[in-house]
């Protein structure tokens, strides 16, 4: 139990963040391996594809627990009390500024956080690849853009949505946003030519364009994400943290 004084404000924080949220670390690479395998299953049908649904299936159930897990602690924390009032004028809650009803789960919020800069990353490391191998780097580096973006982005967007259903429920608007970004990620990726056909290259120049549409809808979700976890804070919120006794 943490007594009363025996942290600062910004020091309990942080505590609190790692206390809710570090055990679930390891679970990480359990949803990413389960999503990779659907991708693999369903999309790239390098699997069979009941392995792929039952992997697709397996994914959303630790995101699930951990959600529930973290709206149970949260509960908890505050009927016990710890210092709920130093850290709420210390951290204004940022779930009006920014138009949210209710963060259901930090945890969730967390995992959205992280699989949305997965996004944001995966899309500079394509684009990177695809330039290399148009610029003679061989077969590797077209075969390594297509599992980057078939998989590894396809995965985290799914998990991005999952993971929003958790820690936003009932704020429909931002659920839709992040299912948004899972729409546009599976029409962009089904909008890359194929292997057998390559014409139609009018249409399959939106595979690329619709990239930077991707970039530019993960970044929103994963900024909105840090405002909510108090990892980015408004100006006008610095100046009243700043100017508090």
């Amino acid at each position: 139990m943490v007594e009363q004084n025996n942290f600062a404000n910004k020091g309990l924080y942080v505590l609190f963040v790692i206390n809710d949220t570090a055990p679930w670390f390891g679970w990480f690479g359990v949803i990413f391996a389960a999503a990779l395998c659907g991708g693999l299953g369903l999309v790239q049908r390098g699997l069979p594809r009941w392995l792929g649904a039952v992997s697709a299936l397996a994914a959303p159930t630790p995101v699930a627990i951990m959600g529930r897990v973290g709206r149970r602690g949260t509960r908890r924390s505050r009927r016990a009390g710890v210092a709920r009032g130093d850290l709420g004028r210390a951290f204004p809650p940022p779930t009006r500024a920014l138009g949210c009803r209710v963060m259901r789960s930090r945890t969730a919020v967390w995992v959205n956080l992280v699989f949305a800069t997965v996004v944001v990353v995966g899309v500079f490391l394509q684009v990177y690849l695809i330039t290399s191998y148009f610029t003679g780097a061989g077969e590797g580096a077209l075969d390594a853009h297509g599992f980057v973006g078939g998989v590894v982005v396809h995965a985290s967007e799914l998990i991005v949505f999952l993971s929003a259903l958790v820690a936003f429920w009932r704020n429909w608007r931002w659920i839709v946003f992040n299912l948004f970004l899972l729409v546009l990620g599976t029409v962009q990726i089904f909008l890359s030519p194929p292997d057998e056909d390559r014409a139609s290259g009018w249409i399959h120049g939106l595979h690329g364009l619709l990239a930077l549409f991707v970039l530019v809808t993960a970044a929103i979700i994963a900024h909105r994400d840090m405002r909510l976890l108090g990892l980015k804070r408004s100006p006008a919120r610095e100046a009243a943290i700043s100017e508090s006794p």
